[in-house]
């Protein structure tokens, strides 16, 4: 009997080596990271401690914090971090072995996040390579540390990764998000280099570094604001073929605000030999628009003081008419709208803006006449646009009555917004002819520059010259598809801040920025951030933070508004005159 039980305790002992210690336990994490280290049973191992994993935040609700996980971790993390780091194995199980350390948000992986980006091979392992930029962007979520070498791995792929070479559609996006999640300061000077890199026409070059690089790299440095990589940005600016970032770099020189201001001024100034070699390549100083919209929405003294000089001397009229049409940034000041004036009335009626800009030049220039909030504009415009209305009333094929149109149109418009009860009977024979000079040369009916001006003179019945009349009726939802509706809101925002006294500017900019959230409109959002930036020009942050807030908060809620970009860039601006 004795050799019988011997014999089967044998015989299981072939089958089970370790019975004396107890079998293997299937069931223990212990034993599944105990075989990554055999070849014959790594895949399976790698596929075992994965599921461990999911089963394990399945059970506590995917909550990482709870202990059953942390102590999973403890056992699982680094055992495969260490496989991965050690280039072991086949490439099908790496990837998989890489996807599962990319779930676990572990600090402890670090190593074999590295190893993924330093081995990146354009097309082999782009799949590893979006794991792991995700699995940075999750981790610096939840604050974990990323070290130097991971850092300097995920910038080297991202210096040299292209989109168009990739086999995986969204890698390059995941890349996108671990550089501004991570926005080490180590970065700044490289990424400022990436912005020398020069780009082609093809689709390819547009793609790769336009829409990929370049743009993270700016962004980047809008995280970083440092005044180094200043004369980097400014470059983008002046380099024709990369206009389509012009939008982001102007929102990124804001929000790096007194110390951008030199090197605009010395750009937009054309004498500084800095900028001689880019600017030789632009026709005709077409290179002005390109730095006029950061330059003047810094609005800083040296700036100030070269944008004026440059427009009064500026004889390209697309130049002079987009200085002149940022010149009210400048206000209040006497000298800026003089300027303004005098670059207005020695502009052509009829004069085309040429290359993107297009359009009349002279209404492009009379649209930004309301943000100098200056009644005096009023007689001004009425005075301007009598030739106009003479000229239509005259012979019918005169082809210069089409051509002046537009600016006429422009003129009416503005004058509704300035005018003051005083100003009512002036301005309602512009508004009269402009509605007939509608009707006569492009067969519109309605009479709507009259429905505005009622509209605007109910708003002035309503709250006469109290300032904070007019800004309630700014929350006022209004119909967006009725222009007399947006009018009455329009005018509110720009009475509020033509009525605020000195005392009162900051208290009625904070009552604007408050009551934003609740005027859809986008025009009378932007009517009304551009009142808030004239009432506070020596900058204040605390509006920047509630204009901030209201963007964030309605894009967090899915809600898009036309208006966004505008408020951000005053919130840019409040901050740049600190």
């Amino acid at each position: 009997m004795k050799k019988t039980s011997l014999a089967i305790v044998l015989a299981f002992a072939v089958a089970c080596p370790s019975l004396l210690s107890g079998c293997a336990d299937e069931n223990s994490p212990n034993t599944w990271v105990s075989r990554l280290d055999d070849g014959a049973k790594r895949a399976a191992a790698v596929k075992r401690l994965g599921q461990f994993f999911e089963d394990t935040m399945t059970k506590v609700n995917g909550d990482r914090e709870d202990p059953t996980v942390k102590a999973l971790l403890d056992v699982i993390a680094e055992p495969m971090a260490k496989l991965y780091a050690g280039r072991t194995g086949d490439d099908k199980t790496r990837r998989e072995l890489l996807k599962i350390i990319s779930d676990l948000h572990d600090a402890r992986t670090s190593p074999a996040l590295a190893a993924a980006f330093q081995d990146y091979e354009a097309g082999r392992n782009d799949e590893e390579v979006k794991n792991a930029a995700s699995c940075i962007v999750a981790m610096t979520k939840k604050s974990v540390v990323i070290d130097e070498a991971l850092e300097d791995a995920v910038f080297s792929v991202f210096a040299k990764f292209r989109p168009s070479k990739s086999k995986l559609a969204g890698a390059y996006k995941e890349l996108h998000g671990a550089i501004l999640a991570v926005k080490s300061k180590r970065w700044a000077t490289k990424a400022a280099d990436l912005l020398k890199v020069p780009v082609d026409e093809t689709p390819d070059s547009k793609l790769d570094e336009i829409l990929f690089r370049q743009l993270t790299a700016v962004q980047l440095l809008g995280e970083l604001k440092d005044p180094a990589t200043v004369p980097a940005l400014v470059g983008v600016l002046l380099t024709k073929e990369k206009g389509d970032l012009r939008a982001t770099v102007t929102s990124v020189l804001l929000r790096i605000g007194a110390p951008a201001e030199a090197a605009l001024a010395g750009a937009l100034g054309g004498a500084d030999p800095a900028w001689a070699t880019m600017q030789s390549r632009w026709p005709e100083r077409s290179w002005v628009p390109a730095i006029a919209e950061a330059a003047t929405m810094l609005g800083r003294p040296l700036v100030r003081a070269q944008a004026l000089a440059v427009l009064a001397t500026e004889t390209n009229v697309t130049n002079k008419a987009l200085l002149a049409q940022f010149a009210y940034r400048f206000a209040p000041n006497a000298d800026a709208l003089a300027a303004y004036k005098t670059a207005v009335e020695s502009t052509d009626p009829g004069a085309v803006l040429a290359g993107a800009a297009r359009g009349d030049a002279r209404a492009n220039m009379l649209a930004s006449a309301t943000y100098f909030y200056d009644a005096s504009l009023v007689d001004w415009l009425v005075k301007l646009s009598a030739p106009t209305l003479k000229l239509i009333a005259g012979k019918k094929d005169d082809p210069r009555k089409e051509e002046q149109l537009p600016a006429l149109m422009t003129e009416a418009d503005t004058a509704i917004k300035l005018m003051t009860k005083e100003q009512l009977a002036s301005v309602l024979p512009l508004v009269t002819g402009a509605d007939a000079a509608m009707f006569a040369l492009a067969g519109v009916k309605g009479n709507t520059m009259r429905a505005k001006y009622d509209a605007a003179s109910g708003a002035l019945e309503t709250c006469n010259a109290d300032a904070e009349c007019f800004a309630q009726i700014v929350s006022d939802p209004v119909e967006t598809r009725k222009p007399e509706k947006v009018m009455r809101a329009v005018k509110a925002a720009t009475m509020t801040a033509f009525f605020s006294t000195p005392e009162t500017a900051t208290k009625n900019a904070q009552r604007l920025a408050k009551l934003l959230a609740k005027q859809p409109d986008p025009s009378a959002r932007l009517a009304a951030v551009e009142a808030i930036d004239f009432l506070l020009p020596k900058g204040d942050g605390e509006v920047a933070t509630v204009l901030d807030e209201t963007i964030d908060g309605e894009l967090k809620a899915g809600t898009k508004n036309l208006a966004h970009d505008g408020m951000r860039k005053v919130a840019n601006r409040l901050r740049a005159r600190l």
